[in-house]
C-alpha cells in the first residue's frame, strides 16, 4: 500500500517539476555580434542536451552545423544544461559564434530535474527532450532536437522545412533495434518536433501518465508509446556510423528500405557516433569525419588531452 501511495505522490509532483523548471529555464542569452534571425531569410531552431561530459562532443556537433550552413540560414540554438554547467563551459560554446556570424545561443537551466531526489524521470540528461514544449518560448512552433554524439554534413533547411502539421514528431526508424516489437520505433537521437501539437494536446501530461505506469521506460520508449501519429524520415537524416549495412539489408523486415539505406551510407545529412564513438576507439568507422571538425576547434589541445593522450 505504501508503494502505491508513494508512486501516486510522485505522479502528483511531476507537473510541479515542469512548472518549476520552466520558470527557472532562462539562464542567459547571447546573440552573436548583435545579429538576429532578422538578418537572415531562414531560421532553424535547434535543441541540444549537454553537460560537462558531453561538452567537447557538443562543440564538434555545433561547429559542423555552423560551418555547413547556407548563407541565408540562422541557427537559434537552445542548450539544455544541468545547474552545475559552468560559465567557462558556456563561454566555450559561445566562442563558436566566431566561426560564422549565423547563430545565437540560449542556455536552459535544468537544475531542478538534476537535483530532485524524488523524481526518477526528467532529471537525467536523456529525458530533457520530453519537456521541450514547455521549455521553449510559445512562439516557437517546431524545433530540431539533436544528440551531442553527432555531426552534420550540410545545411539543415530541407530537413527543418518538412511539414509536420498532423504529426507529433519526425525521425528515422531505429534500424538497430533487435526487438521486433519495437522495429517500427523511431530513434530519439534526431527528432523534428511539432511543439505546437505537443502543447495543443498537452502531450507532457501523457508522458507523465505513461511514466507513472512504466518507471523503467527510456525516453525513446516513452515518445514512441505515447505519440502514435509520427512521420518516418529518410535514413540519411540519422545514419549510425557503426551501422552494418549488409546485415540490416539482409533483414527481411527492412528489405523495402535497401536503396534508402545505401543512399544514406554515402550521402548522410547527420552522422551518429553514439554506439561506437571515435573518442573512445580511434578505429571507429568513419571516425575521421568526427576528428576533422574536432581538429579545427580552438580547443583542440584540450580535446587531444582528454581523448588521445590517454590512449
Amino acid at each position: 500500500m505504501f508503494f502505491y501511495r508513494y508512486k501516486f505522490f510522485l505522479f502528483l509532483l511531476m507537473p510541479l517539476c515542469l512548472f518549476v523548471a520552466c520558470n527557472n529555464k532562462k539562464e542567459d542569452i547571447k546573440t552573436v555580434n548583435n545579429l538576429t534571425a532578422k538578418n537572415f531569410s531562414n531560421e532553424i531552431v535547434i535543441a541540444i542536451s549537454l553537460d560537462e561530459s558531453r561538452l567537447y562532443r557538443s562543440l564538434v556537433l555545433i561547429s559542423s552545423i555552423i560551418k555547413n550552413a547556407n548563407e541565408s540560414t540562422f541557427y537559434k540554438i537552445f542548450a539544455l544544461v544541468p545547474e552545475n554547467f559552468t560559465k567557462t563551459n558556456k563561454e566555450k560554446i559561445y566562442s563558436l559564434s566566431k566561426l560564422r556570424e549565423n547563430c545565437s545561443f540560449e542556455f536552459m537551466n535544468m537544475g531542478y530535474y538534476s537535483s530532485n531526489v524524488f523524481i526518477n524521470y526528467f532529471k537525467e540528461i536523456n529525458y530533457y527532450k520530453l519537456s521541450l514544449s514547455n521549455l521553449l518560448p510559445k512562439n516557437i512552433k517546431k524545433c530540431l532536437y539533436l544528440d551531442s554524439d553527432e555531426i552534420v554534413s550540410c545545411d539543415l533547411s530541407e530537413l527543418y522545412n518538412i511539414d509536420l502539421t498532423d504529426f507529433y514528431f519526425a525521425g528515422v526508424l531505429n534500424f538497430l533495434e533487435d526487438d521486433q516489437r519495437k522495429s517500427n520505433h523511431i530513434n530519439s537521437e534526431v527528432l523534428l518536433i511539432n511543439l505546437e501539437k505537443w502543447r495543443k494536446d498537452n502531450i507532457i501530461d501523457s508522458f507523465l501518465l505513461f511514466v507513472n505506469n512504466n518507471l523503467n521506460a527510456s525516453s525513446e520508449e516513452i515518445l514512441n508509446s505515447v505519440c502514435k501519429n509520427t512521420l518516418r524520415l529518410p535514413f540519411k537524416y540519422n545514419v549510425f556510423a557503426c551501422f552494418d549495412f549488409k546485415k540490416v539489408c539482409e533483414n527481411k523486415s527492412f528489405e523495402i528500405f535497401t536503396e534508402e539505406l545505401k543512399e544514406g551510407q554515402y550521402n548522410f545529412v547527420i552522422l551518429n557516433f553514439s554506439l561506437f564513438p571515435p573518442w573512445e576507439n580511434l578505429n571507429a568507422n568513419m571516425s575521421e569525419k568526427w576528428w576533422y571538425y574536432a581538429k579545427e576547434l580552438k580547443y583542440w589541445n584540450e580535446i587531444e588531452n582528454k581523448y588521445l593522450v590517454r590512449k
